[in-house]
């Protein structure tokens, strides 16, 4: 068993190609394998924060909003637990890859399909939780915003850009399949669902995290978003109240 151990050693965690395009050249070039670490990982930040203003300002044409949105993904406590794992918070590919569904449905050109397809392989690349996550995402978003019958010839297009963007992905997936196979590595239902978050993990935050430690509990998941995710959403649905308010008085005053 010891001497195959090498060959297949990198399937029993991710393979994060989805970050040597930001680590490789600066290993190429400096030969400093803990620059090409530290480094990337803190480019992580910047680029969740650029990629989720890029997705809300094609949404609401409002750098306000926009900047907001960027500000409270980037520095989301929950990212803060996930330090130790760079895999984990390179979800920039996540929001780019909204972007380029939203760009095309939208304006209809391919090259936001590219962006969409290059954005999914990254995400998957990078961490095989996010293949799940992200599938789940994007298969939701078409079937909210390709539903009505003049968007949705646009489903085929998604569709072929997807399976380009997994194309990288598959021979990947079937090499961690078949070894995990070989060697009998399944998750039982307990350990599903031990490993799932609850509701009460919202309301959980990591040790790392400075403010928040002193506040909320430490659990398990430690997914508490923050208060600007909070404070912005909550003042999202009180404004789309008023505004649904407003429309009702006015159309009752008409009538």
């Amino acid at each position: 068993v010891q001497p195959c151990a090498l060959p297949i050693s990198t399937t029993f965690t991710e393979n994060l190609l989805g970050v040597y395009p930001l680590s490789s050249p600066i290993y190429w070039l400096t030969g400093n394998g803990l620059l090409a670490y530290n480094l990337p990982l803190f480019l992580t930040w910047p680029l969740a924060g650029t990629s989720m203003f890029l997705l809300v300002w094609l949404l609401t044409r409002r750098h306000d909003a926009a900047f907001l949105a960027g500000l409270a993904f980037a520095f989301t406590p929950y990212r803060g637990v996930a330090l130790a794992h760079m895999q984990t918070v390179a979800t920039f590919g996540v929001p780019l890859a909204l972007a380029g569904l939203h760009g095309y449905l939208e304006s209809g050109r391919r090259r936001w399909l590219v962006l969409f397809a290059l954005a999914w392989a990254q995400t998957g690349l990078a961490n095989g939780y996010y293949i799940l996550y992200g599938g789940l995402a994007f298969s939701w978003w078409l079937l909210y915003f390709c539903s009505t019958q003049d968007r949705f010839r646009r489903v085929a297009p998604v569709l072929v850009a997807w399976f380009v963007g997994s194309i990288p992905i598959f021979p990947i997936l079937w090499h961690y399949r078949s070894v995990h196979n070989a060697l009998g590595l399944h998750r039982s239902l307990f350990e599903i669902l031990y490993f799932s978050a609850s509701p009460g993990s919202w309301f959980e935050v990591g040790d790392s995290v400075w403010f928040w430690r002193h506040v909320l509990p430490n659990g398990k998941d430690n997914m508490f978003p923050g208060l600007t995710a909070i404070v912005v959403a909550l003042a999202g649905v009180l404004l789309a109240l008023q505004r649904a308010s407003v429309a009702d008085r006015d159309m009752a005053s008409a009538n």
